[in-house]
């Protein structure tokens, strides 16, 4: 009775296989089909044990994107990607670590958790929190602000940049307080101190820009006054010049005017003597007939 109804629980499934090199009676192989077994394979990297231990979820509550895909600060987007394969492949709800150590639930949140960060860490979205808001156009809605989307790529440079020099994270304290669990800074962070370590390229170029334009708008506003001026004041002396050498000019053609008129006078008078003089000394007969004056 016991191997009736084991028997029963089993069943047995026969194939017939015929190698094309054998022309003889079909070949029967049996196989034990199993309830509790799966007809299906999952992936499992068996060719390293320690990499499940190694890329685990995060135990500890609220964990950053780079901890969760256990990668510093200054990885590059070719590194991220190839690390996302690997946690999908290990982390998938269907995967065979997901079904024997975690609940569906579980799995489930822990999925999208990777793939919230995945796009925090690729620039599209704002936080590695699920259901954060996505850079982009999405059907139906405008979601895209250039604003937001450009604070969070300065920042994520500028943790990659204190990362790559061995400063650790950094950031202003004030992130957190209005660009939400994506924003907040770092664990270990100095602050402050970061930033303007971080931005002394920007305040160097930032000050040549502004002496650059204060030497442009100089000769504009210092320079430029100063020459109009010099140009006012040489143009009236010029012109006093001018109108004292005419005034010289006149008065000097006036006088030679003047010395003519009194010299045609003196020689009119001069005349006039001589001929009264004349008129005294001889008789001075007009004949009407011959128009002449004659002395008798």
């Amino acid at each position: 009775m016991k191997r009736r109804s084991r028997a029963s629980s089993l069943h047995l499934s026969a194939t017939a296989t015929t190698p094309w090199w054998n022309t003889g009676a079909p070949r029967v192989v049996c196989r034990l089909y199993q309830p509790g077994r799966r007809g299906y394979a999952t992936v499992v990297d068996e060719k390293e044990p320690g990499k499940t231990s190694f890329l685990a979820y995060p135990t500890h509550a609220n964990p950053t994107a780079h901890e969760i895909f256990h990668l510093p600060r200054a990885a590059s987007q070719s590194q991220i990607k190839s690390r996302y394969y690997e946690l999908v492949r290990l982390h998938h709800p269907d995967s065979h670590h997901s079904r024997a150590h975690l609940s569906p639930d579980q799995a489930q949140s822990q999925f999208a958790s990777i793939t919230a960060a995945y796009d925090y860490l690729r620039g599209v979205s704002s936080s590695h929190l699920p259901n954060a808001k996505r850079y982009g156009y999405e059907p139906g809605q405008s979601n895209f602000d250039p604003y937001l989307h450009e604070l969070a790529r300065r920042r994520r440079a500028q943790q990659a940049s204190q990362a790559h020099r061995g400063g650790g994270g950094s950031g202003s304290q004030d992130w957190g307080s209005w660009g939400g669990a994506g924003f907040a800074p770092p664990r270990g962070s100095r602050g402050g101190e970061g930033f303007n370590e971080a931005g002394r390229k920007e305040r160097t170029v930032l000050a040549l820009g502004v002496a650059a334009l204060v030497l442009g708008l100089y000769p504009s506003f210092v320079l430029f006054p100063f020459q109009m001026k010099k140009t006012h004041n040489s143009a009236a002396k010029n012109l006093a010049k001018a109108r004292n050498d005419a005034r010289e000019m006149g008065g000097e053609r006036r006088d030679g005017i003047r010395k003519r008129v009194q010299s045609m006078q003196r020689e009119k008078q001069q005349g006039l003597s001589e001929l009264e003089v004349g008129a005294h000394g001889k008789d001075v007969h007009v004949s009407p007939f011959e128009g002449d004056v004659r002395s008798a």
